[in-house]
């Protein structure tokens, strides 16, 4: 399902209501959070040298512009053209996780052959991060009222929780790598992201086309 305008009232306002204005409000809040979360996961894939922590950043990119595409819903609710270009994002949205999905498993079945060494110091911190802002998020967006709660919503839903699970298996592999010293958990997490990502292009395949 995608955002629509049920009114079949021509002469409907098209004024934003206070829910749709809450909505917005929400929206931009959520993506301020998301682009901040990108901004220092970057940082943290350049320093720990980890294929991990890469995968995720490619993850959280695909998150930062599906939020992007709930906020233009959000702001051009009462669009009658909103429907198609909602589509045509959502198609850009997957090639981003097929492309990252690709790529990781190109560069993880590398690093299985050739493990690297990845910097733990700064791979901990940031899954603790990735689990407490995943959590922040999915609050946020869980006070959408029941109106609200359309296709974009229930995905967003599952984005945010699958977001938490992924960074504590991070951590759990982090863990992993620090009192066994195996260096090919590093791309093997970085499988287990790119089969999530997989999953939720299955879900928004089948919640939106």
């Amino acid at each position: 399902m995608v955002w629509t305008n049920h009114s079949h009232d021509p002469s409907a306002s098209t004024k934003p209501s206070g829910d749709q204005k809450d909505e917005v409000r929400r929206y931009r809040l959520l993506f301020r959070i998301a682009i901040g979360i990108l901004a220092v996961y970057l940082l943290g894939a350049l320093e720990a040298r980890s294929l991990a922590l890469l995968t995720e950043l490619g993850h959280l990119f695909a998150d930062a512009v599906t939020i992007a595409i709930g906020l233009w819903g959000a702001i051009a609710a009462q669009d009658p053209l909103g429907t198609r270009i909602q589509k045509l994002v959502f198609r850009v949205n997957l090639g981003i996780m097929t492309i990252v999905i690709a790529s990781t498993f190109v560069e993880a079945l590398y690093r299985l052959q050739h493990p690297e060494e990845v910097d733990m110091a700064w791979m901990a911190p940031f899954a603790i991060v990735g689990i407490v802002a995943s959590i922040l998020l999915h609050r946020i967006h869980g006070h959408a009222p029941t109106e609200h709660r359309n296709g974009m919503h229930e995905f967003l839903e599952f984005e945010f929780i699958s977001d938490a699970i992924i960074n504590a298996a991070m951590l759990v592999g982090i863990v992993s790598i620090y009192f066994t010293g195996n260096k090919s958990i590093d791309p093997s997490l970085s499988l287990f992201i790119a089969a999530c990502m997989a999953v939720k292009l299955a879900f928004l395949g089948k919640k939106h086309f």
